[in-house]
């Protein structure tokens, strides 16, 4: 399936998944099945290609341009180790789609905690990492945000 055609499917068929859970099994329930969602995938995706960033921010850079197909991200240095990621062209939050409750990319911020614990599996001297949405664009954010924290 060409790039077009997965992207049409995915907002085709996302914001009435979306759509389900919330009403069927109410707001926590549905986030969480979302961030099941996202670390399913990840878990799979890591049996046969893992990012070989020097550091966990080129490593995240890395995930968002080969597996998520972004390159419109910043990443914003916070307290300590931990650090925001911007992102401008969110696969999951696109423009129409509106849902203030639940933020639709939280199944990227725990792709990227998955792949990034998977990884710290192998090379225990990356810290393990907890990666949470904190705004989207369907929640009516100008962008999605990540922040990932060091444990």
């Amino acid at each position: 399936m060409d790039e077009k055609a997965q992207t049409i499917l995915l907002q085709a068929t996302y914001p009435e998944i979306v759509s389900v859970l919330k009403r069927s099994m109410g707001k926590e329930a549905c986030v969480e099945i979302l961030r099941d969602l996202g670390a399913i995938a990840a878990k799979t995706v890591s049996e046969y290609w893992l990012p070989k960033g020097k550091n966990i921010q080129d490593m995240v850079k890395e995930i968002f341009k080969k597996i998520l197909d972004n390159k419109d991200i910043k990443i914003v240095k916070e307290k300590g180790q931990n650090f925001l990621v911007q992102d401008f062209e969110c696969r999951l939050c696109w423009e129409g789609v509106e849902e203030e409750d639940i933020n639709y990319c939280v199944s990227t911020s725990a792709f990227i905690e998955e792949i990034l614990n998977v990884i710290r599996k192998s090379y225990v001297y990356l810290p393990s990492v907890k990666v949470s949405t904190i705004k989207s664009k369907a929640a009516g954010a100008d962008h999605c945000e990540h922040l990932i924290e060091f444990l």
